[in-house]
């Protein structure tokens, strides 16, 4: 039967499983064969007219010239060449004179685990640093694994950063974990310790890793951001308050946010001007995002203060952030 039997739909090819694994190691071949089955869902029969790679590295054995007879199947070899070390992503189309399906897409996840030196097997082209209170100085382990030849001298000798707010604590030295042969795979650990930013404004440096091989060569650098988050937050994080000319009072919503806290509150601190008043709407208690909702109402009786800015404070309870300030202008 041609169509879906459960629905008699023209599903047009369908590739069961259209998804791949395949790995190398230091035993295996170094190229690896995998095979796609493509059924034939429609009422008529149907041809495979080309089929692409997003990388050279996977090609088809053969390119089957014969249709593909309604409810009948056919196979598609594919020959799979993974990188030696680390993981690549490929795609496979299809593509068929079916109206139903024009390209059949297959996924290969190729994983190579050789021990070829010398070259970077892991390591983050990022590395993230979020501190809840200005200035906070805040650790984190890069790790790089690396293949290199057991006659050579350490392939990492240092880090070095640009920016005053990181600092790097040299290596030790690698680990080495496996050895084959005249090569071995070591494993660096470096100690960076980032100071967040006073602002919530987040900042960036690349930070250079130095190796031996060849004379002396860089390896790819890594990407370092610092950024402040506060556990408390207002939105918005400034009120411009502008009065109609019908308008004696006009009411602004603030949300306050809190991120991981279980214990927090919003207390004005010192009072509120004349003609300020704050009122808490509702509260959620959710506990990875609570939010208190405040009416804040101004009277247009301030426009007549010499200075239409003020901010207002509000107690948290909280260690890391004691006080909120919600900066506001007034506008005629």
């Amino acid at each position: 039967m041609g169509p879906d039997e459960v629905s008699g739909i023209d599903l047009g090819l369908v590739a069961a499983p259209d998804s791949f694994d395949v790995s190398v190691n230091d035993e295996s071949p170094q190229i690896q064969r995998v095979v796609a089955r493509l059924r034939n869902a429609s009422h008529k029969p149907s041809h495979i007219i080309e089929v692409k790679s997003s990388c050279g590295c996977t090609v088809p054995d053969r390119v089957p010239a014969q249709p593909v007879p309604p409810g009948k199947s056919l196979e598609l070899p594919l020959a799979v060449s993974p990188p030696g070390v680390g993981t690549k992503q490929i795609l496979v189309s299809v593509t068929t004179d079916s109206t139903v399906t024009p390209t059949v897409s297959l996924r290969i996840t190729a994983y190579g685990t050789a021990l070829t030196a010398p070259c970077v097997m892991f390591g983050p082209k990022r590395l993230q640093f979020t501190g809840k209170r200005p200035g906070e100085v805040v650790e984190q382990e890069l790790t790089i694994q690396t293949v290199e030849r057991r006659d050579e001298p350490p392939w990492i000798i240092g880090a070095k950063s640009q920016a005053d707010w990181l600092t790097v604590k040299p290596t030790n030295g690698p680990e080495t974990e496996r050895s084959i042969d005249d090569m071995e795979r070591r494993t660096y650990r470096i100690l960076l310790m980032a100071k967040v930013p006073r602002s919530e404004q987040s900042i960036s440096t690349a930070l250079d890793l130095k190796k031996v091989y060849d004379g002396s060569r860089a390896v790819a650098p890594v990407w370092v951001t610092a950024a402040y988050s506060p556990p408390l937050r207002a939105i918005p994080s400034l009120l411009n308050v502008r009065f109609g000319a019908d308008e004696s009072t006009v009411e602004r919503t603030v949300l306050i946010v809190a991120s991981g806290l279980e214990e927090w509150n919003c207390k004005v601190v010192d009072g509120l001007p004349a003609g300020v008043t704050v009122v808490e709407k509702q509260t959620s208690d959710d506990k990875q995002h609570a939010t208190k909702s405040l009416r804040v109402s101004f009277e247009k009786s301030l426009l007549d203060a010499a200075d239409q800015r003020m901010t207002l404070r509000f107690l948290t309870g909280v260690e890391e952030q004691p006080v909120i300030e919600l900066p506001v202008t007034l506008i005629r």
